[in-house]
């Protein structure tokens, strides 16, 4: 009941997909749409978009990872425009979408992939590996974007490793690769988070758990050098370490400081980047030491 997801057309006929639970928003997923309709079992969405039935096998995808969202889904396309505004789609069952002819009152039937269905399964058995065994069977780009979709979804990295490997997202399994030598769940979790764009989440885990300077370094990373400064400073730690990363920030931009505060702190705190490398260095270490820390197996 909490991961209830929501599918509405607009005036301007536009597609929308959101939770009803969670607070992720809305997103637009398509464009001139007469008709939709959520699969009888699963979370998969078919729609008259277009002109053509347009199917999307893992929607909540565009809250993981928006790159994989074309990816995941399929458009039958005849060449021509096969719907109307008047035809509607009266039901979704299995691998078949019923459509009722405006024109005419015909019902007509088509059909749709059977495998994503059955990824779905295996994942709701926690049976990862027949899921991926499927992928790699079929070898098909659709259902290993699902399965990496799911696998974000539900914090499974290795799977989303092997997922992103399959679509030659190197970039991506650079990421996920880095994102599993992190130490802590925590710092995991947060991370994850913040690859899936929800930097606000990100924030409250990396708080709650008492990691502030890798709080403060996502902040950095994110070009957010206010909220960065202002965790430091309300925590008293680490004022030093953004004053030095900012300073280096505009010295390789070739600009000035522009940030009042900055300003102000630049000169009555002293900055020595040995002691700033030297700090960093032993908040890698005391996390590494906490007594939740292990590595992602």
């Amino acid at each position: 009941m909490s991961d209830r997801k929501i599918a509405f057309v607009d005036r301007n006929r536009d597609l929308y997909f959101g939770s009803i639970h969670q607070r992720l928003g809305v997103q637009k997923i398509s464009t001139m749409t007469s008709s939709l309709a959520w699969h009888d079992r699963h979370e998969i969405l078919t729609a008259i978009a277009d002109g053509h039935l347009t199917t999307w096998y893992y929607p909540t995808i565009v809250f993981s990872d928006r790159d994989l969202l074309p990816i995941t889904k399929t458009v039958r396309d005849d060449g021509v425009d096969e719907f109307s505004r008047n035809d509607r789609i009266v039901s979704f069952d299995g691998t078949r979408v019923s459509v009722r002819r405006g024109v005419d009152g015909a019902l007509l039937t088509f059909n749709t992939s059977p495998y994503p269905s059955m990824a779905f399964e295996h994942v709701a058995q926690h049976d990862w590996n027949a899921a991926i065994r499927l992928a790699r069977f079929l070898d098909d780009k659709p259902l290993w974007g699902i399965l990496t979709g799911l696998a974000l979804r539900q914090g499974e990295l290795n799977v989303a490793e092997v997922g992103y490997g399959a679509l030659f997202e190197l970039d991506k399994v650079r990421y996920i690769r880095q994102l599993k030598g992190i130490p802590t769940p925590e710092g995991r979790q947060a991370e994850l988070a913040l690859f899936q764009r929800r930097h606000a989440e990100a924030e409250r885990i990396l708080l709650h758990a008492g990691l502030i300077y890798r709080c403060i370094d996502m902040h950095i990373r994110l070009f957010n050098w206010e909220r960065a400064l202002e965790i430091a400073t309300e925590r008293k730690t680490h004022v030093s370490t953004v004053l030095a990363r900012r300073q280096r920030y505009l010295d390789a931009v070739g600009k000035e400081e522009t940030i009042p505060l900055f300003k102000e702190l630049a000169s009555s705190v002293s900055v020595d980047w040995d002691l700033v490398l030297e700090k960093v260095k032993q908040e890698e270490v005391k996390e590494s030491q906490l007594p939740g820390a292990r590595p992602y197996q």
